[in-house]
């Protein structure tokens, strides 16, 4: 029966190789082809308008 310290170096994982770089790869956004400009801008003032929104309501709430 073999001891198992004796580990050969290419038998181990790479740690640069880690799980990182598969969620970057997720995380990032789609093509920058896909998305337009005008679908752009239309993201951008939904979000401006939700955060505008939220001001505008917490302030008339308080």
């Amino acid at each position: 029966m073999e001891s198992r310290t004796n580990i050969h170096p290419n038998d181990l994982p790479d740690p640069r190789r880690g799980i990182l770089p598969v969620r970057l790869k997720r995380l990032r956004v789609a093509n920058p082809e896909k998305l337009s400009p005008a679908r752009g801008l239309m993201i951008g003032f939904l979000f401006s308008f939700l955060i505008w929104a939220a001001v505008i309501g917490f302030f008339v709430t308080f």
